[in-house]
């Protein structure tokens, strides 16, 4: 529904395009900042002669702090058919975005359960020792301008999300220190952007209905002769949901300071994990009958130096 609703409303921004344009500033930007994010993975575990689940096995990386830097920027599309006499105007509304953030995760929390219906719970906690978060985005937009300092108008655009995290060893398992957790979501979304200009101020915010894919691996390599094991993860088409506001401060004509906000969540559907295992360890039964979902969220704040031309 929500998706109908902002394709809605892009159709109709677009009929009224020929009636008024603008041209959206481009700018490009540098920022640094403090990221957390919060990954939740929950696994159950079906017996292939029943369909209930004996086991729920919840896999959890707790406020992963991350300090990142990136860039972004915007380019505004000229009126490439101007000069041939037609009503073209409408197409210098248009334009690319594109954000990259590149994190090191110095610290968060990890824990992992079992839970057996009927039977043990069993619980494992540790430190996060390091790991590193990677964040891709690129959108096209067009811009409505309903006055002289406010416009707002749909976008439509792809983005990639990773999280990897590397784990302390747990206290009854010190062969356990290599284990890492990776997490990925991709997919294509549709939004709304919005831009208000006021004398030395700049105001940019958007919304973001996303459909990603998620995969995921849960591995431990083989260090010092400790047994070994991949377990790969994979769930179907997802949803999540993106919000960012960018504030600037405009100084020395085409230098902007500001700060940008930026929140995410995704939820993926059902999956299934994989496991693999090395030559000596035992054998890992199948997983057919496993169900897997994942939840993610996570914000940020950044100080950014942008110039606009």
């Amino acid at each position: 529904m929500l998706k109908k609703s902002i394709f809605t409303l892009m159709a109709g921004l677009f009929t009224v395009a020929s009636l008024q344009a603008d041209i959206p500033q481009s700018d490009f930007s540098l920022f640094t900042g403090y990221k957390q994010a919060h990954l939740k993975t929950s696994l159950s575990a079906s017996d292939p002669a029943d369909a209930d689940p004996f086991g729920y096995f919840p896999l959890e990386v707790k406020k992963a702090r991350i300090w990142q830097v990136g860039i972004a920027g915007r380019y505004a599309f000229p009126d490439f058919l101007g000069n041939c006499g037609c009503e073209t105007a409408w197409l210098k509304s248009f334009y690319l975005r594109g954000y990259a953030a590149w994190g090191r995760v110095y610290s968060g929390s990890f824990k992992q359960e079992g839970i057996i219906v009927g039977g043990s719970t069993t619980e494992d906690k540790t430190s996060v020792k390091k790991g590193y978060s990677r964040t891709y985005d690129i959108a096209l937009g067009w811009t409505y301008p309903w006055c002289d300092t406010f416009g707002i108008g749909p976008v439509i655009g792809y983005n990639y999300d990773k999280l990897k995290t590397k784990q302390g060893s747990f206290d009854d398992s010190p062969g356990s220190d290599h284990l890492r957790y990776i997490s990925r979501f991709k997919g294509g979304y549709v939004g709304i952007d919005l831009i208000y200009n006021v004398c030395d101020w700049k105001l940019f915010a958007g919304y973001e209905y996303h459909w990603p894919k998620w995969t995921g691996k849960y591995k431990l390599p083989g260090y010092d002769n400790e047994d070994a094991f991949t377990d790969n993860r994979s769930a179907k088409q997802g949803h999540g949901n993106v919000f960012y506001v960018d504030g600037r401060y405009t100084f020395c004509n085409c230098w902007e300071l500001g700060v940008l906000f930026r929140y995410e969540n995704y939820r993926s559907g059902s999956g299934r994990a994989v496991p693999t295992c090395c030559e000596d360890c035992n054998e890992i039964p199948s997983t057919e009958y496993d169900k897997i979902r994942t939840k993610y969220h996570a914000w940020s704040v950044n100080l950014e130096l942008a110039s606009s031309f």
